[in-house]
């Protein structure tokens, strides 16, 4: 199989699996608390609300999802801007879980797993509510994936997805990123050290110094 086909049906499986989950399970856990209750009303009256705040600089820390969550209401309305929102935070989730456990197992085992732990209570209890928690679980679980592919693409991503958590929740970059750099760290320091051969330019540059 190509690199390209193996790429397009990792990515389909990723796609259907998070349609799937987002179809089955309960759409939303209820407005439970006041703050829930207040983002939701961010999402869709945006400055309605902010305009008549005695302090608007809380605001400014929590666009990362009222930004896009007003933008996908206006655009499709209300139930689909916010059932697009979490259809969105499940995919970002289940792709980085999936490729994360594809990295240790085979592509049978990952599929399995991932929905057992995206389809877990807990994840999908916070997705099915307005409230800040659901993003900030697809930005940790985004960053965790990134920091086991130590390459330049990763780390663009992973600068990117901390921008966007500081303007989701300053308290949850500080955890995510913290994680983050735990594996950088480890993955650093376990990666085997190559030493130079005889053919390589380190070994021609010691090898002319004369002592």
């Amino acid at each position: 199989m190509t690199t390209r086909r193996i790429r397009l049906t990792d990515g389909g499986l990723v796609v259907a699996l998070s349609l799937f989950i987002a179809v089955v399970a309960q759409r939303w856990a209820g407005l439970d608390t006041p703050d829930s209750s207040f983002y939701a009303s961010l999402s869709l009256f945006g400055d309605q609300i902010t305009d008549r705040a005695p302090i608007t600089s809380y605001f400014w820390t929590r666009l990362g999802v009222i930004g896009p969550v007003q933008v996908l209401t206006t655009t499709l309305g209300t139930w689909l801007g916010f059932a697009a929102w979490r259809y969105l935070l499940i995919l970002v989730i289940v792709a980085s879980t999936y490729y994360l456990v594809k990295r240790f197992t085979n592509r049978v085992s990952a599929i399995w797993l991932t929905a057992l732990i995206v389809s877990s209570t807990v994840p999908l209890s916070y997705l099915g509510n307005p409230y800040l928690t659901g993003a900030v679980l697809a930005g940790t679980a985004a960053l965790i994936n990134l920091a086991v592919n130590p390459n330049r693409g990763a780390a663009i991503l992973s600068g990117i997805t901390m921008g966007w958590l500081v303007m989701v929740n300053p308290t949850g970059v500080l955890l995510a990123g913290t994680i983050w750099l735990s594996i950088t760290i480890h993955q650093k320091l376990s990666s085997p050290q190559v030493l130079p051969t005889r053919s390589s330019p380190q070994h021609r540059r010691h090898s002319s110094i004369r002592y």
